[in-house]
């Protein structure tokens, strides 16, 4: 049986390739930017004070080059 792939969500400021601004991603925008399900989602805490991720746990954060596709899973 395959264990379900859970996404840490990671907030954060990225720069735009496009104008240069400076632009703040929220984990909605990021679930949405790499299409994952919501169910497969968690955001990483602001305080991260005794806080684990789950195991095996993908982090998405966003990416200056503009590649929102999903890591392939390693097996």
């Amino acid at each position: 049986m395959t264990e379900k792939v859970i996404y840490v969500l990671v907030p954060g400021y990225v720069a735009s390739r496009s104008d240069g601004d400076t632009h703040y991603i929220t984990a909605g925008q990021l679930r949405e930017l790499y299409g994952a399900s919501p169910s497969q989602c968690v955001k990483e805490p602001f305080n991260k004070e005794g806080w684990e991720p789950p195991e095996g746990a993908i982090y998405l954060r966003p990416r200056y080059d503009g590649d929102y596709s999903l890591p392939v899973e390693e097996n």
